[in-house]
């Protein structure tokens, strides 16, 4: 969770249980920082260290532990996006073109790998499981945007965008499982699932959601959000089966919500994510698997609890 955008006086934030127990993570060298995501013992954004300057960064639980991640020649900004064990990915913004392109690295600036295909106008890596990098990239003849997963090179891109898309996103990744949004053209985006090529795509969309999307996996549990009659609602999925809105279990005066990431500890889940009411309100979501059997939306209807983590 951040508490800004990187444009603001924004300060990089981690929570530890409760709404007063969070930690400035901004390393007394930055102005700004941000915090995209976060894995068991690292987390990744963006630090600017002047004004107007933006580069991406990781730390291992305090300030003092920051590392600037920035490439440097050739690339006027950078951003990481995720982590997964000892691979961060994002994306760093080419200075001759000022496109965007997708970017790896292992903990410093010297392990930075510039994952964009050949002939590509823009890429972006937004996930990765620790062994492969996700995301999307403009590829030429293709659609407007391709989701792709990639194997620590730029060669290695392979294309996961099902025929007839007009656009293809991979947002979230678990070992051998992709999810992120499919567009067909006059369309919204609806939910995808993949596991490893563009064969296995699965569409998740609710029924009756006019839009959805997925942006965390554990390989089991999906999360994202799905659209109902124009509100927003942070939403799980349990391994491509049935799933369930969170949104009713927030208090009452909510407008819209959405669900970030998913964590297991044995029987249970974290969800994390947002939810508006006025300023956007970092949420987290806690619950019990369902037992073979029972009724998934009667379970988390009973079992989850809603603590709110206000922005800071």
């Amino acid at each position: 969770m951040t508490t800004s955008d990187p444009g603001g006086p924004g300060r990089a934030a981690v929570w530890e249980g409760s709404a007063e127990g969070w930690l400035d993570l901004t390393p007394s060298w930055a102005v700004v920082g941000l915090i995209n995501g976060m894995d068991a013992s690292s987390q990744v954004g963006q630090v600017s260290p002047t004004s107007g300057t933006f580069h991406a960064a990781i730390w291992h639980g305090t300030p003092e532990s920051a590392v600037n991640l920035h490439p440097g020649g050739g690339y006027w900004a950078s951003e990481a996006k995720a982590v997964s064990g000892s691979m961060q990915v994002g994306i760093a913004s080419h200075t001759q073109t000022g496109r965007p392109h997708a970017a790896l690295w292992h903990g410093t600036a010297a392990s930075f790998v510039d994952l964009h295909p050949a002939g590509a106008e823009q890429s972006r890596a937004l996930a990765t499981d620790g062994v492969l990098q996700g995301g999307w990239a403009t590829l030429p003849g293709g659609a407007i945007a391709e989701a792709v997963i990639w194997a620590g090179s730029a060669e290695s891109v392979v294309d996961l965008t099902p025929p007839g898309v007009f656009e293809a996103k991979v947002f979230g990744m678990a070992p051998g499982v992709q999810v992120g949004l499919v567009r067909y053209s006059g369309e919204n985006p609806r939910a995808a699932l993949w596991r490893g090529s563009a064969e296995s795509f699965v569409d998740l969309s609710p029924e009756g959601s006019v839009w959805s999307e997925l942006h965390g996996t554990d390989g089991m549990l999906h999360v994202g959000q799905a659209y109902f009659s124009g509100q927003s609602h942070a939403y799980v999925w349990l391994d491509g089966a049935t799933g369930v809105s969170l949104h009713g279990l927030l208090p009452q005066g909510y407008y819209g919500s959405q669900a970030t990431s998913v964590y297991r500890d044995g029987d249970t889940i974290y969800v994390t994510g947002i939810a508006a009411k006025g300023p956007l309100e970092a949420w987290l979501w806690i619950g019990t698997i369902p037992a073979p059997g029972t009724a998934w939306v009667l379970l988390v209807g009973v079992g989850i609890a809603s603590n709110r983590r206000r922005r800071r």
